[in-house]
């Protein structure tokens, strides 16, 4: 059933705006004000919301400014309510993220026409979102991994032995070539699994099958295996640190392993040889809590300001492209199974990625 919050502080205009939604079939939140109702919003994850503008504690466009900063929530169509009708108050509305606008009073055709519109645009949306994924599922096989392969397997070639006795040079330029296709292989892959978590992350009953249908991992000796490898093929042993403790999160394996190899591998790539790797990790408040910090390049307040919502790390920053995904891979992975993940980065110093994964019967 289609969910929708209402946030309305007059009881009677939230009341009628029930009544007329209920006769529908439409599920309804309601909350009396903006900070009961960007809760509600967190929580419960609407189809659509319908907020009133002028409100007290929190307006409507303070709402709409909270709830558009939260990944969770920064898609769910929003319809501003108000008595103010005019050009000005319409174009802020629209400037800060808003839908559409509903001018009080109004009629229930007015209310339907506009709360239907917005649901179709979002299921449009959603089946574009979800032919995107079926394309790059079906293409990216053929038309990419596929004759990557091939190069992967030329390149190998390359660096025979019997080739590199003719031409020792080749060595180099088959190694230049496996190691750039071995990337590009890795890119693609995060790219097919980062879009399909998205298809699944809008889905609350497909989350909720995900957080039910895998196993647990105890995290420590995860964790150790995978730095160490990725510290080793840096050549960077010595820069690792680790201070970790213990703990059980329902994760499989498989999807940890996945988490953590794209972190690590960022905090190694994208810091100096001979300044310290640290992974420290302990559990607080029924959470099982990893930091993994480095004194690498950092990231300018405007790319953390962009965390939420991937975009590339630019090239004139780091020496090599493919962070941006990579975290943000990570990050989704981690936000599904009911964890989170924060950045705090000084650029040109060091950045910090804190973990909370929940433990095992904390739910």
């Amino acid at each position: 059933m289609t969910k929708i919050l209402i946030i309305e502080d007059e009881t009677l205009v939230r009341e009628s705006l029930s009544d007329l939604l209920q006769a529908e079939n439409f599920e309804l939140l309601e909350a009396e004000n903006g900070m009961i109702g960007v809760g509600l919003a967190t929580k419960h994850k609407p189809d659509l919301i319908i907020c009133d503008i002028l409100m007290p504690q929190l307006d409507g466009y303070g709402v709409l400014d909270k709830l558009r900063q939260q990944e969770v929530t920064s898609e769910i169509p929003f319809i501003f309510l108000t008595a103010k009708a005019s050009h000005q108050d319409m174009r802020t509305g629209m400037n800060t993220g808003a839908d559409d606008y509903l001018t009080k009073p109004f009629s229930r055709r007015e209310l339907l026409d506009a709360v239907n519109s917005r649901l179709h645009k979002q299921e449009q949306s959603q089946r574009g979102l979800h032919k995107f994924s079926l394309y790059l599922g079906k293409s990216l096989p053929y038309e990419f991994i596929t004759p990557l392969s091939s190069i992967l397997g030329a390149s190998e070639l390359l660096t025979s032995y019997e080739v590199v006795q003719e031409d020792p040079h080749l060595t180099e330029l088959g190694n230049q070539i496996y190691s750039n296709a071995k990337r590009l292989q890795r890119q693609l892959s995060n790219l097919l699994l980062f879009t399909q978590l998205e298809l699944i992350s809008v889905d609350s009953q497909k989350v909720a099958a995900l957080r039910t249908s895998k196993g647990s991992s105890l995290v420590k000796a995860t964790v150790e295996k995978l730095a160490v490898e990725t510290a080793a093929h840096y050549e960077r042993g010595s820069d690792l640190e680790l201070a970790l403790q213990e703990g059980e999160v329902p994760l499989d394996t498989e999807t940890l392993q996945r988490i953590l190899t794209e972190l690590f591998d960022n905090a190694f790539k994208y810091s100096k040889p001979q300044t310290p790797v640290r992974l420290m990790s302990f559990v607080k408040q029924r959470k099982y809590v990893l930091y993994v910090i480095d004194s690498g390049c950092g990231m300018s307040p405007e790319q953390l300001a962009d965390f939420g919502k991937y975009v590339e790390f630019e090239q004139r920053v780091f020496t090599q492209q493919g962070a941006g995904l990579g975290l943000m891979l990570a990050k989704r992975l981690l936000e599904l199974y009911g964890g989170t993940v924060a950045v705090d980065s000084v650029l040109g110093q060091k950045t910090i990625i804190r973990l909370d994964f929940p433990l095992v019967g904390s739910s």
